[in-house]
């Protein structure tokens, strides 16, 4: 149950801590007074989008904290743990929420860091709140649905029902496009089989492409390689005038007649008779190289040709020369894909079968249920709307199989199958009656907009009953109703307070004097005055005179929000307030105590 809310900086709210008990809390003031921020907070804290105009004038951020008591809620203790929001210390749960002026936005459960989806989540298993304007969701369809499978109790199979479609349909979707891919089987595959041909007697990988490049590179410039070798050759040995060995050996020579008279050259004549040495060696390996270029102009024609094939092919394909082996591979794929497409198109027309025998298995289970739940959920929203001030009001759920627009009046006769959809082989359609002898039509026809808060209030009170959040909040409801209609609207309030925390905004003192718990809201215009001192300076020198200070006073007023606890005694001013208007007698103060009395 939610413990206490703490609101900073909302709206017109400044700072406000309020701390919320079992049972059932009214929540009560002057139209126009802010009886449903509280209620707008709690929602944003839960994961609803917010904007910066909802914060407070002359405020940056906005920061909202509510605390829940999770004792006894194995379902949200699992969430935690599963979702890693346990702080293992106790049965406390803190949601918090923030917002800014510059659009940043940060929340967190028990003080770590959360999405606004995974604070939504949680808050679905924690509070369920009932909107004032909620009737009118209640013409459509997919509501009325969804209405009685939270009745029937249908989450499990809805959610099956939901995961089966989702498979079927994406196998199916498989299922078309091999069959499309399939269509021209024989001349895909010889399209196939050609191109295939065609890289397979062309396509190498990356090391083979390096290896014929570089061979390529070598053969186009050897004439210019064994030239320059020839010329380094010419220049070190082979001219016999003037070559590097001849010269170092004089520069040797020389050398050995300076060592002869002078040791300390000793290290020049060894540098270079290994210099000499070096040249050798190097004029060796020089003549190995050069009987080793290959001069092959039918080798370098062979590999230009080769190199040719590779590029064009890589330009066809749209892609790198390196990336060919990869497409080759992809065409083999499509090959052998389409050598047993007709093997993999029996497999999903299988699948395809399994799944819709499946599905036909769990949508007879949830129509079965739908048919048991109609039943009951007719009477009791029957009863129900009697209650609430139609003595003649009958309500009935009409299931309509997908496959035509034909369905049962009386939700107890139904042919099971239909086509397959996300949701099971009905439509649902809610139907009342209002009037003696008037055979039940759909809700958007016959009802009133105060027939229909009724309706609705009716249906919520019936499955806030099936609920399993321990929170209820209802905002207001009750609008359109009163009298004796009002008082039955409490009892079936107070009702649900003995089993859940309910929250009630309400304007009706009959459901009012049904709390346990009282708060009441005022909205009111606080005034600031504001002093400023104004100086004028001395025409002569420019000093400041005490004489010439001139002081201005103006008043700043702005509207702010409280919220009190209201005591026995407090609270009988308040629902006399509800009863009475402006002038409060003593007569509607005795009938506000006999309304908490009883």
């Amino acid at each position: 149950m939610l413990t206490s809310i703490k609101i900073q900086n909302f709206a017109i709210i400044d700072e406000i801590t309020l701390t919320l008990e079992p049972g059932m809390t009214v929540v009560t003031g002057e139209t126009g007074a802010g009886k449903s921020l509280l209620i707008d907070t709690l929602s944003l804290v839960l994961g609803d989008r917010a904007s910066s105009n909802m914060i407070k004038n002359g405020t940056e951020r906005c920061t909202i904290t509510a605390t829940f008591d999770i004792t006894g809620l194995p379902d949200v203790e699992q969430w935690l743990v599963i979702n890693e929001f346990d702080d293992h210390t106790n049965h406390e749960c803190i949601i918090y929420r923030s917002f800014s002026k510059d659009g940043r936005s940060r929340s967190s459960i028990n003080g770590m860091p959360c999405t606004l989806q995974a604070a939504k989540d949680l808050g679905n298993l924690l509070v369920d709140i009932h909107g004032q304007h909620e009737h009118h969701s209640l013409l459509k369809s997919e509501i009325q649905r969804h209405l009685l499978d939270v009745y029937a109790n249908n989450e499990n199979l809805v959610v099956k029902i939901k995961q089966l479609y989702s498979t079927w349909q994406k196998i199916q979707k498989e299922f078309i496009a091999l069959s499309e891919y399939s269509h021209e089987h024989s001349s895909k595959m010889d399209w196939l089989n050609y191109q295939l041909q065609e890289l397979a007697t062309t396509v190498v990988n990356t090391q083979e492409l390096e290896k014929i490049q570089q061979e390529h590179s070598l053969l186009s410039n050897s004439e210019n390689l064994i030239n320059n070798c020839h010329t380094i050759l010419d220049l070190t040995i082979e001219n016999e005038n003037n070559n590097i060995v001849k010269q170092l050996h004089l520069v040797k020579n020389n050398l050995g007649k300076i060592r002869a008279k002078d040791a300390r050259i000793e290290n020049v004549y060894q540098l270079t008779e290994s210099a000499i040495i070096n040249v050798t060696e190097s004029i060796s390996e020089l003549r190995h190289y050069l009987e080793h270029i290959e001069l092959s102009q039918e080798r370098l024609e062979q590999l230009t040709a080769q190199l040719q094939n590779i590029y064009d092919l890589a330009r066809k394909h749209k892609t790198k020369p390196e990336e060919l082996p990869n497409i080759y591979a992809n065409l083999q794929e499509q090959l052998k894909l389409l050598a047993t497409s007709d093997q993999k198109l029996q497999q999903l027309a299988t699948q395809i079968t399994d799944c819709e025998n499946e599905y036909h298995q769990i949508a007879s289970q949830l129509s079965q249920t739908r048919q048991k739940a109609a039943c009951n959920l007719n009477q009791l929203v029957t009863d129900k709307m009697q209650q609430l001030g139609m003595p003649d009001g009958k309500f009935n759920v009409k299931i309509i199989n997908n496959n035509n627009d034909n369905g049962n009046d009386d939700g107890n006769t139904y042919s099971i199958g239909g086509k397959i959809t996300p949701y099971g082989f009905e439509n649902i359609e809610f139907q009342v009656s209002t009037n003696a002898g008037q055979p039940p039509q759909s809700l958007s026809k016959v009802t009133s907009g105060g027939e229909l808060s009724r309706i609705s209030l009716a249906l919520q009170v019936i499955l806030a009953d099936k609920a399993t959040t321990p929170t209820l909040i209802f905002d207001e409801v009750d609008v359109g109703i009163g009298g004796k209609i009002a008082e039955i609207v409490g009892t079936l309030l107070h009702e649900l307070s003995n089993k859940n925390q309910v929250i009630c905004v309400t304007h009706l003192p009959q459901v009012a004097s049904r709390g346990e718990h009282h708060l009441q809201v005022d909205k009111y215009v606080a005034i600031n005055a504001t002093t400023s001192i104004e100086a004028t300076a001395n025409n002569n020198d420019n000093s400041y005179n005490s004489e010439d200070h001139h002081q201005t006073q103006w008043q700043e007023k702005q509207t702010k929000l409280k919220i009190t606890k209201l005591k026995s005694t407090e609270r009988i001013q308040e629902i006399a307030r509800m009863l009475g208007g402006i002038n409060i007698t003593q007569r509607t103060l005795d009938h506000a105590q006999e309304m908490l009395e009883h």
